[in-house]
C-alpha cells in the first residue's frame, strides 16, 4: 500500500496498527481457523517513481526485505496475535520515537539479513502476548536413543564426520546397496546423530516418514506441522498450504545450528519440503532408495551401506 506524502506518517504508528489489530481479532473470532487472517506489516518511507511496469523504488524493495526477515517471521509465528509490525531504522528514529501514542517501548530491535540488505529494524507484535520473548526460541531434542549395541561401520562414521566439517549446507542420504532392508541405516544415522548433537546447540529434529512402513507414509505437510509445533509455533498460526509451511519452517531454522534426521524416506519429493536453506543446518536422510535427484539438484552426499563384514556381523 502506497500512501501519499500528504498523509502524516504518525497515523501509521499512532492509530493504524491498533485499529487494524482490533479489526483482525473481531474477524478471526467469528470465523473458523481456515479463514482467519494474520498479517505482517512493514513501515518505511522514501521516494518512488512510476514506469511502464508500475511502481519502482529502493524504498519499496527495502520494505519487502523487512517483511521477509527470518527473525521477524519467526517471532510473529510464535506470537498468538493477528498483526506484526516491522519498522525500518529510519522510520523508527524519525517517526515512532516522536509520535504521541506511538508506543516506542513496545518495539524491539531485530537484525535483518535478506539478500543484499543487512540492517537493524524494529518490530512490534500486537494482540495477544507471545508466550516467549521474540529473542528466545525452543530447543527441540527429538533424536531417538542410540542403540546400546553397535559394532563396525568405522569407515562410514568417518565419512559422516568429513561431511560435517564441510560448509555447504550438507545433506546426507544414507541408503543401501541394492535397496537392502534391515541393513542398519537408521541405527547408523541415530548413533552418529547422537554422537555429534553437541555440534548443534539450537536443537535436533527427527521424524519417521514411514516411506516403507505398512502404515500410510507421512506426508510432508504432516511432518512440517510437527516440526513447527516443536519450534513453538502456535497451532493456530501454522499455515494450511504446504509451501507456506515449508517457507515458515525455513525461516525459523535460518541461522540456527540444527540437525534434522529424516528417517525412512521413500522419495525426494517427500523430503524436499523439509530441507532447510541454511548452511548452519545438517540434514541426514535414510532411505531404501537412492534419491538420485537430491544428489543432482541439492548436492546431497550419498552414503551407501553394504552388509557388515563377517567378523563385525559375528
Amino acid at each position: 500500500m502506497i500512501i501519499p506524502a500528504t498523509v502524516p506518517k504518525s497515523v501509521l504508528v499512532e492509530s493504524l496498527p491498533d485499529r487494524l489489530s482490533a479489526e483482525l481479532r473481531t474477524y478471526n473470532e467469528t470465523n473458523d481457523p481456515a479463514r482467519q487472517i494474520r498479517l505482517r506489516m512493514a513501515l518505511h518511507a522514501g521516494e518512488i517513481r512510476y514506469d511502464d511496469h508500475g511502481v519502482v523504488a529502493t524504498a519499496i524493495n527495502h520494505a519487502f526485505r523487512l517483511l521477509d526477515a527470518a527473525a521477524f517471521k519467526a517471532a510473529f509465528a510464535r506470537s498468538a496475535g493477528p498483526l506484526g509490525v516491522i519498522a525500518s531504522s529510519w522510520f523508527f528514529d524519525e517517526v515512532v520515537r516522536h509520535s504521541d501514542g506511538g508506543t516506542p517501548a513496545e518495539y524491539r530491535p531485530v537484525h535483518v539479513t535478506v539478500k543484499e540488505t543487512d540492517t537493524t529494524a524494529w518490530m512490534r507484535l500486537l494482540g495477544e502476548a507471545s508466550t516467549q520473548s521474540p529473542a528466545s526460541t525452543s530447543t527441540p531434542r527429538q533424536l531417538p536413543s542410540a542403540s546400546r549395541h553397535f559394532v563396525g561401520r568405522t569407515d562410514e562414521l568417518d565419512r559422516l564426520g568429513t561431511v560435517l566439517d564441510q560448509h555447504d549446507a550438507p545433506t546426507v542420504v544414507i541408503t543401501a546397496i541394492a535397496g537392502t532392508a534391515g541393513i542398519g541405516k537408521t541405527t547408523l544415522a541415530t548413533r552418529w546423530a547422537n554422537a555429534v548433537q553437541d555440534r548443534f546447540p539450537d536443537g535436533q529434529l527427527h521424524v519417521d516418514l514411514r516411506g516403507f512402513d505398512p502404515r500410510a507414509q507421512l506426508e510432508p505437510a504432516q511432518a512440517l506441522h510437527g516440526f513447527l509445533e516443536a519450534l513453538d509455533v502456535a497451532p493456530s498460526a501454522i499455515p494450511g498450504e504446504l509451501d507456506a509451511r515449508s517457507a515458515l519452517y525455513r525461516s525459523l531454522v535460518a541461522e540456527r545450528r540444527m540437525l534434522i534426521l529424516l528417517d525412512n524416506a521413500r522419495s525426494a519429493d517427500q523430503v524436499r519440503p523439509l530441507l532447510p536453506n541454511s548452511p548452519t543446518c545438517l540434514v541426514v536422510i535414510t532411505s531404501r532408495n537412492r534419491l538420485d535427484s537430491l544428489v543432482i539438484r541439492e548436492g546431497a552426499h550419498r552414503l551407501e551401506l553394504d552388509v557388515l563384514p563377517f567378523d563385525d556381523a559375528v
